[in-house]
């Protein structure tokens, strides 16, 4: 029900009422801030079942059509529409100008949604399905620039958006890490918008504030899960360079080199260390101070841009997205957000950074680098006879998944517990001190397990078979859109793919490739294998 004029002037001056940051009364702070957070939680389920609604079948052309028709199917959603919109309806459509340094919240905003947009947009053509989803690229695109003139189009670009990435997580194990702190933020200002459409309030400072704690959420949960003895005194960073290099990363380079750099790597072992867990950790006391934390912010750059250089593991998105924070929004000029530097909002974040995992989801990027990895590789057979090893970039849209290379499943014979050179403390502690090849043979043999699942390999069996069936009959439609793709996440140089039109690929087999490094040994492939293989015809083909 509307508020009559008086009434609702009353009750904005009583509880949206500013005071100076110093002399703000904390009640009143603390519950708008849990209101901020209560809407953003609810709005982020909400567009989670939204996106979901489509995902039944990816195989229709227009994806938000099928989301508008499953909206349109609950009543209730129907209801609280016709109920509520009449009243809002000129609210909705707010410019910039109606929220305080609303320039700076657009440019913010609209930075994460470019860079999304430019991710999705520009995405390899799907084989799986067979589809490009032009029309839903197209709103995604749409949506991105609309930002900058009305901030609602944040909601319609987000549903766009998740609706596209329900495609990549048909196949397990989809990270959203590199996504997930741009989404977010796009998310909370519209907790914000809603407060802002329905009472009339709305506080930069207090926005920036949860913008603030969103981010230092998504550091601090991976710091402080670093925090454990066998990390902190026996995970050796460097073990990462073998690994990757296994997958494509620096392959230009000889296993001599990878063995010397790596070697070498140790002795800032515990530097790399001590400045990862001061950026991560070091993000708790993000609103400590105006120039530690545009410090804080310039050395985590340096830190993804040194993960970068080391691993192939590129957080392009979140370099940029900093950069604008240092630049537009912790400003040294800018008395609003010198005022969040203050004992009431350093106390209030602290929880609210702490336990981020309770509010805001963040990713949790911590693992205990393992000696020994497993990669897996696929062979193409094609009807003339001869044979070509795909990189991961092949199977994109679906490349993360190939590059991580989580196959385990495939296999037969015990296997330890490592995904792309990355373990658990008890694995990492058993081959900790360089063991010998024959003693890690053995050590695998009495603690692995056997990973081999039949549900798993017939989906992927079929995965296989559909995307490269679909890719034998058009591939050569779609390959200009490499040109315009953003940086890739994880990034490798495999061998250049090149087949003449007329091949065919009718098998796919797949490899295992075993490779351990020790600072005796070196770097060394100690087992490479056949582990099956795909048939493409389109009858009788199987997983063998």
């Amino acid at each position: 029900m509307e508020l009559r004029p008086a009434s609702k002037s009353t009750f904005q001056n009583r509880w949206y009422h500013q005071h100076s940051p110093q002399g703000r009364h904390w009640r009143q702070l603390l519950m708008r801030i849990i209101i901020a957070i209560a809407l953003y939680m609810a709005l982020d389920k909400t567009l989670i079942i939204m996106a979901d609604s489509a995902t039944g079948d990816y195989h229709r052309p227009f994806l938000p059509g099928e989301i508008l028709k499953n909206v349109f199917t609950r009543f209730y959603l129907v209801l609280i529409a016709l109920l509520i919109i009449p009243f809002i309806l000129k609210k909705l459509l707010l410019p910039w100008s109606d929220f305080k340094k609303g320039k700076t919240i657009r440019i913010l905003l609209f930075s994460a949604a470019l860079m999304l947009s430019w991710k999705y947009v520009t995405a390899d053509y799907n084989y799986y399905l067979n589809n490009w989803y032009l029309p839903d690229r197209i709103i995604l695109a749409l949506s991105a620039f609309l930002i900058l003139w009305r901030p609602v189009f944040l909601l319609l670009f987000l549903v766009a958006l998740l609706t596209i990435i329900g495609q990549y997580q048909l196949l397990p194990i989809y990270s959203l890490a590199a996504d997930s702190l741009l989404i977010r933020s796009q998310v909370l200002f519209m907790s914000f918008f809603i407060i802002r459409v329905f009472t009339n309030y709305f506080s930069y400072e207090e926005f920036i504030f949860l913008m603030g704690c969103l981010l230092g959420a998504h550091y601090f949960e991976s710091g402080i899960l670093k925090i454990n003895p066998e990390w902190l005194l026996y995970d050796n960073i460097p073990y990462l360079l073998p690994n990757v290099y296994t997958s494509g990363w620096l392959s230009h380079l000889s296993p001599e080199n990878i063995s010397s750099i790596t070697k070498y790597a140790g002795w800032v072992n515990v530097p790399i260390k001590l400045y990862t867990i001061t950026i991560e950790c070091g993000m708790l006391l993000i609103f400590l101070n105006l120039q530690f934390t545009r410090f804080l912010f310039t050395g985590a750059i340096i830190f993804h841009l040194g993960i970068f250089l080391m691993t192939g593991i590129f957080f392009w998105m979140w370099i940029l997205f900093l950069i604008v924070f240092i630049v537009y929004v912790f400003n040294r000029q800018d008395a609003r957000i010198r005022r969040l530097f203050s004992r009431s909002y350093l106390l209030l974040s602290l929880p609210l950074i702490a336990l981020g995992e309770f509010w805001c989801d963040p990713v949790g990027l911590a693992w205990h680098d393992s000696a020994i990895n497993y990669t897996y590789k696929f062979q193409a057979e094609m009807d003339n006879g001869t044979r070509h090893l795909l990189p991961p970039d092949f199977f994109s849209p679906y490349y993360y998944q190939f590059t991580l290379g989580n196959f385990k499943f495939l296999s037969p014979d015990k296997l330890l517990p490592v995904v792309w050179g990355a373990t658990n403390a008890t694995t990492n502690k058993g081959l900790r001190n360089s063991p010998t090849i024959s003693n890690v043979l053995e050590y695998e043999q009495k603690s692995g397990r056997r990973f081999e699942d039949p549900d798993k390999k017939i989906f992927f069996e079929s995965f296989v078979q559909q995307f490269v069936h679909h890719w034998n009959s058009k591939r050569n439609k779609h390959h200009f859109i490499n040109y315009l793709q953003p940086p890739r996440l994880l990034l490798n140089f495999p061998a250049k793919f090149s087949i003449p039109a007329d091949n065919k690929i009718i098998t796919i087999r797949i490899l295992e490739i075993t490779s351990y490094y020790s600072d005796t040994q070196g770097y060394n492939v100690i087992r490479a294998r056949n582990i099956g293989k795909i048939g493409i015809s389109p009858v009788n083909a199987g997983l063998e």
